[in-house]
């Protein structure tokens, strides 16, 4: 130290150092020689105090983005003696840590980095790391800054969702309505397709009594033997082609199939009935119904219109 200049003797036994640095700490000896007690030797120790350096980050600025969790580091570095005390704050604000479920954790002399949960907007700011030490406290700041790009993803995507759904929903009723199209045209061309039985049935004169000129419909139709059909529900016709049914009517059936639109007579009319409505029942069930005998009357009197 002698050679560098910064240490001297001053007095007949005492050492100055200047500029002390970490290496002048350790055990300093005295020796004294005289002539009367010869050669005594002292020893003392030198501990120096230095003070901390710190150093946050990760970056300053630091950008994060929104809805994120992030994690401010306070290094510190060179203390001696350990720091007494450690603390954040934003903002001249000091930041009271509670807990790892709330929104920070740590900030202390035991977990010097500040953990920030779900950072949002209000989290942007001016944030210090404040220590305390025997020679002096120290500081340093850093600038937080928050992005929202996870907010606009996230607003983007909702807009893809409802427009998927909007598009879906669409779709689906655009179905729904072919099918009704296609199911009513079906129905149309059925009833279409008995229109020719309704048209000579209607048009036929009622003071003309029955002749040879025509056939009989059940004959017309090809059916082997008459058919009856049971009315379980009543039914109001929609056009003047339909036939008006009561519960308990009997039908009998001239054309068609369970499933759709039926040619029927029945209380001396000609005319398309529902298939839904009514159950087909034999001609022998028919006549245990004593309504049936009615129907089965009309049907031997009425007309055999001209094919």
């Amino acid at each position: 130290m002698a050679a560098l200049g910064r240490a001297q003797l001053v007095g007949q036994a005492s050492l100055r150092i200047d500029r002390t640095t970490a290496d002048d700490e350790g055990m300093y000896a005295l020796s004294i020689m005289t002539d009367e007690r010869g050669t005594d030797e002292k020893f003392i120790r030198l501990d120096l105090h230095v003070p901390p350096k710190l150093e946050v980050g990760p970056s300053n600025p630091y950008i994060t983005t929104w809805g994120k969790t992030v994690s401010l580091m306070c290094i510190v570095r060179d203390a001696k003696p350990n720091i007494t005390s450690l603390h954040w704050e934003k903002d001249g604000g000091r930041i009271e840590a509670n807990g790892y479920k709330g929104k920070y954790s740590g900030g202390n002399a035991k977990s010097p980095s500040l953990v920030i949960r779900r950072v949002t907007r209000a989290d942007a700011g001016l944030y210090t790391c404040f220590v305390q030490h025997p020679v002096r406290p120290a500081a340093e700041s850093m600038l937080v800054r928050v992005q929202c790009i996870q907010k606009e993803i996230t607003a983007t995507a909702l807009a893809i969702v409802i427009g998927a759904t909007a598009g879906g929903l669409w779709f689906l009723i655009c179905i729904c309505l072919l099918g009704y199209v296609l199911r009513r045209r079906r129905k149309q061309e059925e009833r279409k397709k008995f229109a020719f039985y309704y048209d000579i049935g209607s048009r036929r004169d009622p003071a003309e009594p029955c002749t040879k000129e025509g056939q009989d419909l059940r004959r017309h139709s090809a059916l082997p033997e008459r058919r009856y059909a049971r009315a379980m529900y009543d039914y109001k016709p929609r056009d003047d082609n339909e036939l008006r049914l009561e519960a308990g009517d009997v039908i009998e059936v001239l054309e068609g199939e369970a499933g759709d639109w039926c040619l029927g007579f029945t209380a001396g009319r000609v005319g398309l009935f529902p298939s839904n409505y009514v159950i087909f029942i034999s001609a022998s069930e028919a006549a245990e119904d004593d309504h049936t005998y009615n129907v089965l009357a009309e049907s031997e009197k009425r007309p055999t219109p001209k094919v």
